[in-house]
């Protein structure tokens, strides 16, 4: 007796998504080991200041009040945004920018300023990657850039968020390559304005906590951005976008990198 022929797989009809297939890519733990990493260099830091006894001197209202008496309050507040903007935009790491604030304004006032000095530091690098930025970004980004240009003009408020959100980059290249790419002014605009919020506020609390003495803004900022990080990556490490993203900077539109 024959043995029965398995029924031949029919072909499903037309129109439906095909299943999804597993990602092949192998897990990576090097964001988490980075923000780690920089979370560790925050704490150090801390350390040394508490272990050689310049506390003391970060606390001293003196050295403020003179400052402001020297300068003025408003005119401070202004220095210190004209002087970030130019320094954001070059590539100062906007979080240490804030803790600055913090430390000279106060935790509210700090974050408020912090915010200004970030969004126009962001703003005058987007402006200059629209204007003379695009040969520079094309050259640095090679054949990817003309994948990304698309991401940026479908997706570039989710992309920009994502990126926003991570405190590990170079906020210059995103800013340049904003600008350059197809993205428009006003989802680039608003994405900043949130995505930049968060850590903002958190390291102003942490400048503003150790300057004012009060243990316990030092320790809820830092608290707040360890478990902001771990969600960051742990969302991070399971969203599509965020991969597909990450593949095509480092150059692997098919999952495979350019060399």
């Amino acid at each position: 007796m024959s043995e029965p022929h398995p029924p031949e797989d029919t072909p499903p009809p037309e129109g439906t998504p095909p299943p999804d297939e597993p990602s092949s890519e192998p897990v990576s733990w090097k964001p988490l080991v980075k923000v780690c990493i920089l979370v560790a260099v925050v704490v150090v830091c801390l350390i040394l200041v508490k272990v050689a006894h310049l506390e003391k001197y970060f606390q001293d209202p003196d050295w403020r009040r003179h400052l402001k008496e020297t300068v003025g309050a408003r005119q401070l507040a202004i220095l210190y945004i004209v002087a970030g903007t130019p320094l954001i935009a070059l590539g100062v790491p906007r979080i240490w920018y804030s803790f600055l604030g913090g430390a000279l304004f106060g935790f509210l006032i700090g974050a408020a300023w912090g915010h200004m000095a970030t969004m126009t530091g962001s703003i005058l690098g987007f402006w200059f990657g629209h204007s003379l930025g695009r040969e520079w970004v094309q050259r640095k980004f090679g054949k990817r850039f003309a994948r990304l240009e698309r991401r940026l003009h479908d997706e570039g408020f989710a992309i920009l968020l994502l990126v926003r959100l991570c405190p590990i980059g170079n906020n210059m290249i995103t800013n340049c390559l904003a600008g350059a790419s197809a993205m428009r002014f006003w989802p680039f605009f608003s994405a900043s304005v949130i995505g930049h919020l968060p850590l903002t506020v958190l390291f102003a609390m942490v400048g503003s906590g150790l300057v004012k003495g009060q243990h316990y803004q030092t320790t809820i900022g830092l608290a707040g951005f360890a478990v902001s990080m771990l969600i960051f990556v742990l969302y991070f490490r399971r969203s599509k976008l965020g991969r597909e993203v990450a593949r095509e900077i480092r150059g692997g539109g098919n999952g495979k990198t350019e060399e």
